[in-house]
C-alpha cells in the first residue's frame, strides 16, 4: 500500500525542484520590495511577512542546492522520470545569489550579525557543492553561463557573511547563571515552594523573557499619530537657531547636552531661577516626570472654557508640549532600551509617583479616577508648604507635589510680547529634553530602531547630526569641525 497517491507522488518528482525555485525567486523579490518599508512602519503584519520571507528565503535556497547536487551525481534509473540536468546545473550557481540575498536586507535584527560564522560555515559548503556541480557541468553546453553564475553567486554569498562579520556586535553571557536562573530556580520552586508561588514566579520569568505585560500596555495605552507639519518644523528650527551658535565642538556639547537651560535663558523670565531648579538640581529621569505632570497639570486645567482665552500660536505650543510630554514618558517606560543612558531612576520614580497618587485619590475619595480634570484640580489644590509632607513624607522618591508646585510656578507666566508665555517655555524645554535624550542614546539602538520603522528620537538625532549639534560624528581637521549647515 502506497502512502502517497502515484499521481501526486509524480507532481512532487516534477515540481520539487521547480517550485521550490520559483518559491525561492519570490521569496527575493519580496524582500527587496518589502525590506525598505520595515523602516518606515512598525506595523506588526508587514514585520511578520519580511521576518517569515527572511527566514524562508535562505533555507529553500540550501534545500534546493542540495537537491541538485544530489541529481547531478545520480544516474538515472528505467522507473525515473526525466530531467534536464542541464537546466538543473544552471540552477544551482544561480541560488547561490540568493543565498547572497538581496542588497535591499543584510540582516533582520542587530543579532543576526553575530551568527557570522554560521554563514561563512554554510558558504564552504554551499561553495562547495557549486563546485562539484560545474564540474559535473563540464560537458554541458551551457558551462560557461554556469561558471560565471557560480563566480558571481560565490562574490555575493562572500559579501553578505563580511557585512555580517564587520558588524557584528559581541556579547558575552555567562552560561551558568543563566542556566541557574532558568532551569534550576524553577525547578526549585516547584518542588519546594508551592504550586501558587510557581506559577505567580513563572509569570514573572515569562514576562521578563517575553515582555507580555509590555505588549499588552502598549495595546492599550499607546496611540500612533502622526507630528503634524507645524510641528516638525518648530523641533526644525529650534535645532536650526541653535546650530549658529555651534562654532566649536565644546559649544556644540553644551547645546547638545542642555536640558530646558537653553531655552529659559533664550526666555525673558523673572522666574528663570525658580524654574531653573526643576532642571539643574535633578536627574534628567526626575526632570522628565516632573515637567511632564506639571505639563498635564496645566493641561487639564485649561481644558474646556479656559481655552477660548488663547491665541492660536499659545494653542499650537500647548499641544505640542502635549505630544511631546508624553511621548517622553511613553520612551522611558516602554521603550528602557532607548533610554537606557539616561533613564536612571526613572522607573522606580515613576512607581513611586503612581503609588502616591493612587493613595492621595484614595484619601480624597475620588472613585472616577478617568476625570483627569477633576484629579488635576485636587492636586493644586494641595498647599505645598504643609500638607505634601503628610501624604508624601520626606524620604519618598516621588515627585508628585514637586510637580505641582513646577506647575503652579509656569501658570504665573502671562503672555505678553516681551515674554514667552508658559505654553512657550514649555515647547522649549520639551525639545531640549527630547534631544538630550536623543544624543545619549547608543547609537546601535538608535541604528535597530530604524530598522523597526523608526521613533521620533531617531530622527531628531539624525536632524541634530546633520546640523552639527550631535558629538558621536565629529570629524576634525586642525582646528576646524566639519559641520553641516542649510541655507537660510
Amino acid at each position: 500500500m502506497q502512502v502517497i497517491p502515484p499521481a501526486i507522488k509524480k507532481i512532487l518528482d516534477i515540481w520539487n525542484i521547480r517550485g521550490l525555485v520559483i518559491l525561492s525567486l519570490l521569496l527575493q523579490t519580496s524582500l527587496i520590495f518589502l525590506a525598505p518599508m520595515r523602516k518606515r512602519t512598525s506595523k506588526k503584519l508587514l514585520a511578520s511577512v519580511i521576518w517569515t520571507a527572511y527566514l524562508l528565503a535562505d533555507w529553500t535556497a540550501n534545500y534546493v542546492v542540495s537537491q541538485i547536487t544530489k541529481n547531478q551525481g545520480k544516474d538515472s534509473e528505467p522507473g525515473d522520470l526525466p530531467k534536464n540536468k542541464k537546466l538543473l546545473a544552471l540552477w544551482a550557481p544561480f541560488l547561490l545569489l540568493h543565498l547572497g540575498g538581496p542588497d535591499t536586507i543584510t540582516a533582520l535584527a542587530l543579532e543576526d550579525n553575530a551568527l557570522w560564522k554560521r554563514h561563512l560555515f554554510g558558504l564552504v559548503f554551499q561553495a562547495l557543492a557549486g563546485v562539484y556541480v560545474v564540474v559535473q557541468s563540464l560537458e554541458n553546453v551551457l558551462w560557461p553561463p554556469i561558471t560565471l553564475l557560480f563566480v558571481t553567486g560565490t562574490i555575493k554569498y562572500v559579501e553578505r557573511t563580511r557585512a555580517l562579520s564587520i558588524r557584528s556586535v559581541l556579547r558575552q553571557w555567562s552560561k551558568k547563571n543563566l542556566m541557574f536562573r532558568y532551569t534550576v530556580y524553577p525547578l526549585y520552586l516547584v518542588f519546594f515552594a508551592g504550586i501558587p508561588e510557581f506559577f505567580r514566579v513563572l509569570w514573572k520569568y515569562i514576562d521578563r523573557i517575553f515582555s507580555v505585560k509590555t505588549y499588552l500596555d502598549e495595546f492599550r495605552f499607546v496611540l500612533r499619530e502622526p507630528l503634524t507639519k507645524n510641528q516638525w518644523e518648530f523641533i526644525f528650527y529650534e535645532l536650526k537657531d541653535k546650530s549658529r551658535f555651534a562654532e566649536t565642538p565644546k559649544v556644540a556639547k553644551k547645546l547638545s547636552w542642555a536640558r530646558g537651560q537653553w531655552a529659559l535663558q533664550d526666555s525673558i523670565l523673572a522666574e528663570i531661577d525658580t524654574l531653573m531648579c526643576y532642571i539643574e538640581k535633578v536627574d534628567y529621569d526626575q526632570s522628565l516626570l516632573l515637567w511632564h505632570i506639571a505639563t498635564e497639570l496645566c493641561f487639564q486645567e485649561e481644558e474646556g472654557g479656559e481655552m477660548e482665552n488663547l491665541s492660536r500660536e499659545s494653542y499650537d505650543d500647548r499641544e505640542f508640549s502635549k505630544i511631546i510630554s508624553d511621548y517622553m514618558m511613553y520612551l522611558l517606560i516602554m521603550r528602557p532600551k532607548l533610554m537606557s543612558e539616561v533613564s536612571g531612576m526613572g522607573t522606580i520614580r515613576f512607581r513611586y509617583t503612581k503609588a502616591e497618587a493612587e493613595r492621595f485619590f484614595k484619601g480624597k475619595h475620588i472613585k472616577n479616577l478617568r476625570d483627569m480634570k477633576l484629579a488635576s484640580k485636587m492636586v493644586l489644590s494641595v498647599n505645598n508648604d504643609i500638607e505634601q509632607i503628610l501624604v508624601k513624607g520626606n524620604q519618598s522618591k516621588s515627585v508628585l507635589f514637586d510637580a505641582s508646585m513646577l506647575a503652579k510656578e509656569l501658570r504665573n507666566l502671562k503672555e505678553s510680547s516681551n515674554e514667552d508665555g508658559k505654553w512657550r517655555v514649555l515647547s522649549k524645554v520639551w525639545v531640549e529634553l527630547l534631544c538630550y535624550a536623543a544624543s545619549h542614546c547608543k547609537a546601535t539602538e538608535h541604528v535597530a530602531q530604524l530598522s523597526r520603522g523608526g521613533e521620533l528620537l531617531n530622527f531628531v538625532w539624525l536632524l541634530m547630526v546633520h546640523f552639527g549639534l550631535a558629538d558621536k560624528f565629529e570629524i576634525n581637521k586642525g582646528d576646524a569641525r566639519a559641520k553641516l549647515l542649510v541655507g537660510k
